[in-house]
């Protein structure tokens, strides 16, 4: 590789970091700093330069499976969200931000596994880890100090760095699994020590429980199940594993106790009825809305009203858009704002590009699950997060927001070869 090809590799890569950066502190800089909300659209001209390394590096591009995936996806959703212009009340300005929160992650993806190498893999989560106890720090002081009243409760805005407005739980979360993934894989390689993977993942579930972040116990639960089964370990390994497995045991008890003290209302929520209740019932608030687990079939049944044409295709890109353009919404949204099908990634994928549109955005993950990984280094490191991000579609809107950027760098780390693309 001649030594141009390396100055603007390593141009890109830097990119990466700024981009990875501004995500951990975009809703710091808007809440506290004041900085204008239009700030994370930063990420988004970083992207376009991005975008453009690829096409002049398209050669050195590996994954013609995943390109072909989204290249339908976004072809046909936005053929048929134009042809659905006149009836839904979409525009070519609702499509393209819809456009844009579909394309902004395969192009970030396909920039990390090109234009990263080893060594900037490191750093990065060598930033994740550092930020993270940062932010463990900020979240216990608002534990402790942040008390707004009217409030039934807190856990939602008790999120450090990520600010306490509402919607920084999904943030707090995916810094959680991505570097608790990166911690259970390092360790089972003995590049993390025993003792300090205990400490971190004490404090997930500690924090987890005073946020009231259930879902974290759910996904931690899958990540260990998936790698406690991937690997094979020697006796020793297993004793240490059925050990943590106690430890882990332990601390989840003492997180749900402190769950119950802070929000009484979760006994409700933890009983066999709750459970039932958050896996088939009517809707996630119970007030007409809908549930995290079955709303995809919800939308189909009743918002769509069986209609097939719907349900396979959807109303196409820009039709169902939660942003408004000069305050206006169309009016697939108007209609059906109240069932919140825009809170989770599935439901919005399944009313804007209906179950065939839905199966292919699965089968992006699918595909990188199973796809050989070239870092072995970090394989098992990418095929959990590949697992948590099928979770993820469903349970809330993670991989609607730029909370996704983590997940896909994560991802790409099992693709980036030894030695590094800029060497």
């Amino acid at each position: 590789m001649n030594s141009s090809i390396k100055i603007n590799n390593k141009i890109f890569e830097k990119i990466i970091f700024i981009e990875l950066i501004l995500v951990l502190f975009e809703r710091f800089l808007i809440q506290n700093l004041k900085a204008p909300d239009y700030i994370i659209y930063l990420i988004d001209i970083l992207n376009i330069f991005l975008f453009f390394g690829l096409i002049k590096n398209k050669k050195n591009i590996e994954f013609r499976g995943l390109i072909v995936l989204y290249t339908i996806l976004l072809l046909f959703s936005s053929i048929t969200g134009i042809l659905n212009f006149s009836t839904w009340g979409g525009n070519l300005a609702t499509l393209s931000i819809e456009f844009r929160n579909f394309v902004r992650f395969p192009i970030f993806f396909l920039s990390c596994a090109l234009f990263l190498d080893s060594e900037s893999i490191r750093k990065i989560y060598k930033i994740f880890m550092v930020f993270f106890f940062v932010n463990l720090i900020f979240i216990i002081y608002q534990y402790l100090t942040f008390h707004p009243p009217g409030v039934w409760t807190r856990g939602d805005m008790l999120n450090g760095l990520f600010g306490t407005e509402v919607g920084g739980n999904t943030f707090v979360n995916v810094s959680f699994l991505v570097v608790i993934v990166y911690a259970l894989t390092q360790w089972s390689q003995k590049k993390f020590k025993t003792n300090r993977f205990m400490v971190l993942v004490g404090f997930t579930l500690f924090i987890s429980a005073i946020i009231e972040l259930k879902a974290f116990f759910v996904e931690f639960a899958m990540l260990y199940i998936w790698y406690f089964v991937a690997n094979k370990k020697t006796y020793k390994e297993f004793l240490i594993n059925i050990f943590l497995i106690f430890f882990i045991i332990f601390i989840s008890f003492i997180g749900l106790q402190i769950m119950y003290k802070e929000y009484p209302w979760f006994y409700d929520s933890m009983s066999f009825q709750g459970i039932k209740d958050q896996l088939f019932g009517s809707g996630y608030t119970g007030s007409g809305d809908l549930n995290r687990f079955t709303g995809i079939f919800t939308v189909c049944s009743k918002l769509f009203d069986g209609d097939i044409s719907k349900t396979i295709f959807g109303l196409g890109l820009g039709n169902a858009s939660s942003k408004s353009i000069l305050g206006s919404y169309p009016t697939f949204f108007n209609k059906f704002y109240y069932t919140h099908y825009d809170w989770f990634s599935s439901t919005y994928t399944t009313v804007q590009v209906g179950l065939f549109g839905l199966l292919i955005y699965l089968s992006t993950f699918i595909n990188l699950l199973f796809k050989k990984k070239i870092n072995k280094e970090y394989t098992l490191n990418s095929q959990i997060m590949c697992l948590l991000a099928l979770f993820l579609v469903f349970y809330g809107e993670a991989l609607k927001t730029d909370a996704g950027y983590l997940i896909y760098f994560a991802i790409s780390s099992g693709f980036i070869k030894n030695g590094g693309n800029n060497e």
